[in-house]
Formats: C-alpha cells, sequence, structure tokens
C-alpha cells in the first residue's frame, strides 16, 4: 500500500490480513497518520503466476472516496 499525503509525503506499508479468507485490513491512528492528511491511497498484489492488480484511490473527504 501505497499513501500520498496533503503535505506531499510519500508513505508505503504493508495490510494486515485477516484470518478470514480474502480480507485485508489498515489502521490509521491518529497519532501517526490522521486520516484527514491522506490525499491518495494506492494498493497494489500479485498472485501467484504473477498477474498485478493495483488499484487507486483518492481521499474527496473523510466520507468521500474517489476511484480512478
Amino acid at each position: 500500500m501505497a499513501i500520498e499525503t496533503k503535505s506531499k509525503k510519500f508513505i508505503h506499508d504493508n495490510l494486515d490480513f485477516s484470518t478470514k479468507k480474502n480480507i485485508w485490513y489498515y489502521a490509521f491512528h491518529p497519532n501517526t497518520l490522521p486520516v484527514e492528511d491522506i490525499a491518495k491511497i494506492g494498493i497494489a498484489a500479485n498472485d501467484r503466476f504473477g498477474n498485478s492488480f493495483i488499484k487507486r484511490f483518492k481521499i474527496i473527504n473523510s466520507k468521500k472516496i474517489f476511484f480512478f
């Protein structure tokens, strides 16, 4: 996962996975990265055959996300 902040900083991190199949998580904590500071999020994953999936999200506000 890659994150672009509104102040143009770029952060990358791994997602946490659930014990349930095909569910992934990421926690935003106010003392580390407030969700209000996020401009864009990119998610990428590869399967065992090398096929890639990439999805980008632009955060309009904390309640509205634009997919592109």
